[in-house]
């Protein structure tokens, strides 16, 4: 992904948002979300070597949007948890206004260790379904 921002003076301001929907990876027992580093500005590669040199604010919010109450989370340094939907515990919101150079957040859901199949329907296509499933591997040995 590339963005381009032009003529915009000096002392001018700019704010660019951007949504982004990824597939979650598991990662040591908890869905992991990971921002891609090429979303933070970097004007080294483009040959400026003062860092004083253009002044930027980069901060992020992210809401999870879980189908189950969270049990753990996890989140970068510098960061602060918003908002909690208290009655469900589903939905949480995470702030940051300096952002470190990595973003990792880390979430667990109750049923994360037993076997899902979700299906959906979208009323434009009537005759098509999506399936989701998904298998949690055991590697504890068989009681005796």
């Amino acid at each position: 992904m590339k963005v381009s921002l032009g003529n915009i003076l000096p002392l001018q301001e700019a704010t660019i948002s951007i949504q982004l929907v990824q597939k979650i990876k598991v990662t040591a027992g908890a869905y992991q979300f990971k921002l891609p580093l090429a979303f933070y500005p970097n004007y080294a590669k483009h040959g400026v070597k003062d860092k004083n040199a253009f002044k930027y604010d980069f901060s992020y919010k992210l809401t999870i949007k879980s189908h189950k109450k969270l049990s753990f989370l996890s989140i970068p340094p510098n960061s602060s948890v918003e908002k909690v939907d208290e009655e469900s515990g589903q939905n949480v919101t995470v702030t940051c206004t300096e952002p470190s150079r990595s973003l990792n957040l880390f979430y667990k859901t109750g049923d994360m260790k037993y076997p899902q199949l979700t299906m959906a329907k979208h009323k434009d296509f009537p005759d098509e379904v999506a399936v989701c499933a998904s298998f949690v591997p055991n590697f504890e040995p068989p009681a005796p």
